[in-house]
């Protein structure tokens, strides 16, 4: 037991002494509070056991503020949070077979809060999100399959990893290249259609394919187009995992011209909220659900989710909150990885 306690701490130093480094000569917001939460997550590392710390507090007192911030900072741009709640869970010992449903319903909460709140700020649309929910069939389906737990711990670092990086781009990128990449994007969609003889311009793209809600709306031919196989790609890869997907969805709304980040932040709310949902309900045939642990922590999600997903809706940068939660995906993605690597 002792080494596996040291194993833990090891795992978050290599990274967390870099980030800590940092602080002190960066007063950047973003920096300081990825440097308090991973510190955080190393003291839980280190000390967790059986459910407790040394000293006899439970992991669920550190648990309760800790997925608060987490819900606040992703609900703030329209995501759940899942796997930020996957890699805590399993870094503090909780038991893989409930860790997936338990993540599948905080997701619910947290993206129900995004859902609500960016619906009332208006700049979620049904009509564009809905070729996107192809994809709750494909992670129904998913959630039923087993993979070995190597399989998918490579499968979900991999994912977690390009959706920061994918985060970061989407933090930095301008108009002018977010529709340059939508106009390739849909020209090699028309091609492999058969429809080589149509393409479209990025001028076409800049005009329709923004996420402002007093824009036009885009074609409901192009979205269909584009938004029927991702959403299935995304759908299966969230099921299998164990998340809403929306942390893959959202990056490519807003590299693509198709939204801005806060039509994306509401089309990613919707998606999450349908995937976690459908792949709860695959992941509950076979998984128990802990209710003392879930509980807890589904009342902090939920008012994290409330107020983050406000104050995203009506006033927040998203530029500067997506590289926060870029920033605690990547971590995220660390932790699994070389969880199962040790």
């Amino acid at each position: 037991m002792d080494t596996e306690l040291h194993m833990r701490a090891a795992i978050i130093h290599m990274f967390d002494t870099a980030i800590l480094n940092r602080i002190r000569s960066s007063n950047n917001f973003g920096t300081t509070f990825l440097g308090v939460v991973t510190a955080a997550i190393a003291i839980a590392a280190g000390n967790a056991t059986n459910g407790h710390f040394y000293g006899g507090l439970p992991v669920i007192a550190f648990l309760v503020p800790l997925f608060f911030i987490i819900s606040f900072f992703y609900s703030s741009v329209g995501f759940g949070g899942g796997s930020s709640y996957i890699a805590i869970l399993v870094l503090t010992g909780v038991s893989l077979s409930v860790v997936s449903s338990t993540a599948l319903i905080l997701n619910i909460v947290a993206a129900s809060m995004a859902f609500t709140n960016f619906a009332r700020s208006g700049y979620l649309s049904i009509k564009f999100t809905l070729p996107f929910l192809s994809s709750i069939p494909f992670a129904f389906v998913a959630g039923l399959i087993v993979l070995p737990p190597q399989n998918l711990v490579w499968i979900f670092g991999t994912a977690l990893f390009a959706a920061s990086a994918a985060l970061f781009i989407t933090s930095r990128v301008n108009e002018s290249e977010r529709s340059n990449f939508h106009s390739t994007v849909v020209n090699a969609l028309m091609r492999a259609v058969g429809k080589e003889n149509q393409t479209y311009s990025n001028n076409t793209a800049g005009n329709n394919f923004g996420g402002n809600k007093n824009r036009t709306p885009p074609s409901v031919r192009r979205v269909v187009l584009i938004g029927l196989p991702l959403g299935a790609t995304i759908g299966t890869i969230a099921g299998l995992v164990g998340i809403g997907g929306g942390i893959w969805l959202s990056p490519f709304l807003i590299l693509s011209g198709m939204a801005d980040p806060k039509r994306a932040a509401a089309t990613a709310s919707l998606f999450i909220l349908t995937n976690s949902a459908s792949g709860f309900i695959a992941h509950s045939i076979s998984k128990p659900i802990d209710f003392p642990l879930l509980v807890p922590l589904a009342c902090a999600v939920f008012i994290g989710g409330f107020i983050g997903s406000r104050f995203g809706a009506f006033k927040f940068n998203h530029n500067r909150i997506r590289v926060i939660v870029a920033c605690l995906v990547s971590v995220a993605g660390i932790i699994i990885i070389l969880k199962s690597i040790v």
